[in-house]
């Protein structure tokens, strides 16, 4: 059960970070393949699974997200997403977490300014 999102200005976590190659996709969704691949979404219940898979493939903001977890606040959307992913990044392979840890160290670093 997937939910049309109306995205109008997205989330830092779907955008392409400088310096990434054109058609590289970015971390976010690398991840949820990964996580999908593994099987450790079997580990969410259905409705925390289907706002996550929101999350982490769509440029979505927590309070696009919020009709995917019951219409709560948007820190409780953010719990729900930090929790969700916790519970993924346990359900991954070691592969797969040092294939991530890879694909981030990649990524240039943010400039202190």
């Amino acid at each position: 059960m997937h939910a049309n999102i109306m995205v109008e200005g997205g989330g830092e976590h779907y955008r392409p970070q400088e310096g990434q190659e054109g058609g590289e996709q970015p971390g976010s969704v690398i991840f949820h393949e990964r996580a999908k691949a593994d099987g450790a979404y079997n580990r969410l219940p259905e409705h925390r699974r289907t706002l996550l898979e929101a999350y982490l493939t769509t440029p979505a903001t927590y309070e696009e997200l919020r009709p995917l977890a019951g219409n709560v606040s948007t820190k409780t959307v953010r719990k729900h997403i930090g929790r969700g992913m916790r519970a993924l990044m346990q359900g991954l392979s070691a592969e797969s977490r040092e294939e991530l840890v890879k694909v981030n160290n990649r990524r240039p670093r943010r400039q202190e300014s």
